[in-house]
Parts: structure tokens; sequence; C-alpha cells
């Protein structure tokens, strides 16, 4: 492939999926400050590796892998440097309807906090399929597993985050 052909054809994925793969990286648990270097390996990925897509019959899957790919192994070295970043900064102030905000984004922190808790297998899992939509195929294809341990993953996962969302009082929630 011609070398200004490939690269455009790279531009082209990036203009049209780096912010969803960003929003995937952060849910992942890559920190806000690592996501911009995250989002750029992968389409360094992409331009090495460019000639596979070809053989790959869905774009997104393709690129769902590699973002997982890239996510693992900054999780990885995050843990071996033990360091803990920031994952956001103070609140400046709030608003008039300050205390549904403060609930609101207290939920999310205990989401993401859930979220961190999860095994790598059962977050990528829940990310690709709860909160990006993506068919279970796609998912267990971008997380190298059979379709029938995605599923047992994703129940896995969601039974851990409703036991942490609501505690363990009967609940009336079913997915």
């Amino acid at each position: 492939m011609p070398e200004q052909s490939r690269a455009s054809g790279v531009q082209s994925l990036f203009e049209q999926h780096a912010a969803r793969l960003a929003q995937q990286l952060r849910q992942l648990g890559v920190p806000n400050a690592d996501i911009a270097d995250a989002v750029q390996e992968i389409f360094l990925i992409v331009d090495r590796r460019h000639g596979e897509f070809d053989s790959c019959p869905n774009v997104t899957t393709w690129l769902n892998r590699i973002c997982a790919y890239v996510a693992s192994g900054h999780l990885r070295r995050l843990r071996a440097r033990r360091e803990r970043l920031a994952s956001r900064l103070p609140d400046p102030g709030v608003e008039a309807d300050q205390y549904m905000r403060i609930e609101r984004g207290e939920q999310r922190m205990r989401l993401q906090r859930l979220l961190d808790g999860l095994d790598e297998g059962q977050r990528a899992v829940v990310v690709l399929y709860e909160l990006h939509g993506l068919p279970m195929r796609l998912v267990a294809k971008a997380v190298g597993c059979p379709i029938q341990t995605a599923y047992s993953r994703r129940n896995a996962a969601l039974d851990r985050l409703r036991k942490g969302m609501l505690g363990d009082a009967p609940r009336a929630l079913s997915v």
C-alpha cells in the first residue's frame, strides 16, 4: 500500500474513532492524564499493523481489540509503578441543583471504583457490552474469549456491581 494512502487511512480511522476509544480507555481504567498517550499508542499500532486490517471483517472489532490490549498493558505498567494519580481535579464550586449533582457525581465515582475493582476480563466485557452497546460476539472477539465466557464474565461483573451499588439488600434489578 502506498505510504500516503496508508497515512490517510489511519488519519480517517483516527477522526472516526479516537473520541470513542478515549472514552473506552477511560472506562477500562486508564487515568485521564494518560488517555491521550494511550489513544496515540492505539493509532501507532494501527499504523504499524494497517495491513492486518484487510483480513479483519470489522474495523470496530479490530480497534476494540487493540484498545483492550493497550489498556491492559497500561494498567499493568501502572500497577508496577504503584502510582495513584488523581482521577479529577477538586470541584471548584456547586450550582443551584447542587444536591442532585453531588449525588450523581458520588454515584459515578462509586461506579468507577467498582469498575476498578473488577478483573480486566470482566471489566472489558462490561465496558464494551453494557456501556458501548457492542454485540456480545464482537465483545468476545475483542477480549479474545469464547462468547459463553464473555457472558459469564458479564454476569459475574454485573452481580458484583449490583452488590457494590445497592448493598446486600433485596433488589428488583434485572439484566
